[in-house]
């Protein structure tokens, strides 16, 4: 019999999170909330998350400083993030704090398939971001390395 696992959605839209607290609480999962990223950072510097699900435009402090806070205090809990807006640079600049997963609002029926993917992961093995768009940004990284080596 396996242990709950604890997930908590940081997020300042009350009626999405009481959305996802009710599809993804189970016997399994334990939810736990919080409006802001201030509040979030709280809860998870006290332990016991097993993985985040961050919203990244929230009042007080946004997802990408939470990320931030989080990866300075060493903290290896997987985050995704998700976002109804397009945020190309924001999506770019959370990669460097090991987001397991980034996606975009109407996809939120993946989530928790994306969530148990997150749980499935040993706790000591670094958590990235896995989506089409890191590939592609990789591929950008590897092309502009490739031409600064040949010049």
């Amino acid at each position: 019999m396996s242990l709950q696992k604890t997930i908590l959605i940081v997020d300042d839209e009350e009626i999405l999170v009481s959305v996802l607290v009710e599809i993804l609480e189970s016997p399994e999962k334990k939810i736990l909330s919080a409006s802001n990223g201030q509040i979030g950072l709280e809860i998870i510097e006290k332990g016991g998350i097993d993985c985040v699900v961050c919203d990244l435009k929230m009042p007080v402090m946004d997802g990408l400083e939470l990320i931030k806070r989080v990866r300075a205090k060493n903290i290896d809990v997987p985050v995704i993030f998700y976002s109804g807006h397009e945020e190309k640079e924001t999506k770019i600049n959370v990669i460097q704090y090991g987001v397991f997963d980034f996606i975009d609002k109407p996809e939120l029926p993946h989530l928790e398939e994306i969530i148990n993917r997150a749980l499935g992961k040993p706790k000591n093995e670094e958590f990235k971001f896995v989506s089409e768009y890191q590939k592609l940004i990789k591929e950008n990284l590897k092309l502009k390395g490739n031409k600064a080596n040949n010049s």
